[in-house]
């Protein structure tokens, strides 16, 4: 029996305004952490110009091919941009470039961050017109090799080099097991709150109950107003409307009485 009370108060407070302003806080709360990783949150503040973006790491290397064959790397942050210049203007087939681009692990998910995501690219360009180079398939590879030995150098990790090199394309995921445990408790917490707000059903309901019984205590009518004071019938004479009075209805007010507050 009291096990049955209890959870009648517990269904009783969770279909109440104040449950409804309860759970939503809690999403509001939740909303504000999780909004830079949401799929979902970003899809909708997308238009708002509220995107977020990972933060993107990159950079460029060259490499230029001797007449004997061999290969040398230039980074234009550390050796003169004036060899390169030369490169590209007087033999722009005898020079290529790596484009890095990293984005560096980020976590997403639908709603909380279910993984962690890291990915980047390794492009390789050509200067010619036609796209054409002069790099053999095999000077291809070591150009590609010389690429990896400069990313090393950046502290680029050992395993996503050696997919850079291989194929030009990094990408991992991680799963993180606690962002599933906190989307199953925000889709608790979302379907309470929509529970909850079953007490708008009651709202008119409840302001029919509030008008009847404030009208009754005005000596008037709860339906059209009319002033029924001193009335001992439960029949208005104005509107033919009749009423059925409970225990909680005010009693009727005296006549002369009522005459004296006004």
């Amino acid at each position: 029996m009291v096990e049955k009370l209890r959870i009648s108060r517990v269904r009783s407070w969770l279909q109440s305004p104040w449950a409804s302003l309860f759970l939503l806080a809690l999403l509001s709360l939740d909303v504000s952490q999780v909004v830079d990783h949401s799929t979902l949150c970003q899809t909708i503040l997308s238009p708002f110009g509220k995107r977020s973006t990972p933060q993107v790491d990159g950079g460029d290397v060259y490499i230029v091919r001797a007449d004997d064959g061999s290969l040398r790397l230039i980074d234009p942050n550390t050796d003169s941009f004036d060899e390169i210049s030369n490169a590209m203007d007087r033999r722009p087939l005898d020079i290529v470039s790596f484009s890095f681009t990293g984005w560096g692990e980020h976590d997403r998910g639908l709603w909380a961050a279910t993984e962690r995501h890291a990915s980047s690219g390794l492009m390789m360009n050509t200067f010619s017109d036609s796209g054409e180079t002069h790099f053999t398939p095999e000077e291809v590879l070591r150009a590609r090799s010389l690429a990896g030995q400069w990313l090393l150098a950046r502290k680029i990790p050992e395993e996503e080099t050696d997919r850079l090199v291989a194929s030009g394309n990094y990408a991992k995921n991680t799963p993180i097991r606690s962002g599933s445990l906190h989307n199953t408790m925000s889709a608790t917490i979302a379907a309470m709150f929509f529970y909850s707000l079953r007490w708008i059903l009651r709202v008119p309901a409840y302001l029919a109950t509030s008008r009847h019984t404030r009208r009754l205590r005005q000596a008037r009518c709860p339906h059209c107003g009319y002033s029924i004071a001193g009335l001992r019938d439960d029949q208005c004479p104005e509107c033919g409307k009749s009423w059925n009075r409970t225990a909680e209805d005010p009693p009727w007010p005296d006549e002369d009485a009522q005459r004296r507050e006004d």
